[in-house]
């Protein structure tokens, strides 16, 4: 359970907000890409007209994030999608990326360094 902290609102004036804060889980540390990801125009997930952003993600609702995840197993460029996801960058990209989930593109990188 975090702490709530009160702000005073620089936008509203004499307004306060909202701040949830936990001492334990400070906020996650934003990293660069290694390298930008590759120009993928026929990709499925872009500009797709039956899923919202957050779908991709991984803000989403476990349905939204699993239909996301079937739209990339039909997608013409997966396999340079995925190749991206599992380098470096993929390391710090939220959501689904190359029709794997972080967890699973987490998951593979330890197999691999295990293999070695």
């Amino acid at each position: 359970m975090g702490l709530r902290a009160y702000l005073p609102c620089p936008v509203h004036s004499g307004g306060v907000t909202t701040r949830s804060a936990d001492p334990g889980h400070p906020p996650p540390i934003i990293h660069e890409l290694a390298e930008s990801m590759p120009d993928l125009p026929d990709a499925a997930c872009v500009d797709n007209r039956y899923l919202s952003p957050d779908a991709w993600t991984g803000r989403a609702g476990y349905q939204a994030r699993m239909l996301a995840k079937a739209i990339c197993t039909t997608c013409p460029v997966l396999s340079a999608c995925r190749a991206w996801a599992l380098g470096p960058s993929g390391t710090v990209m939220p959501g689904n990326v190359g029709g794997l989930t972080e967890a699973e593109r987490r998951q593979i990188r330890h197999n691999r360094k295990v293999a070695r």
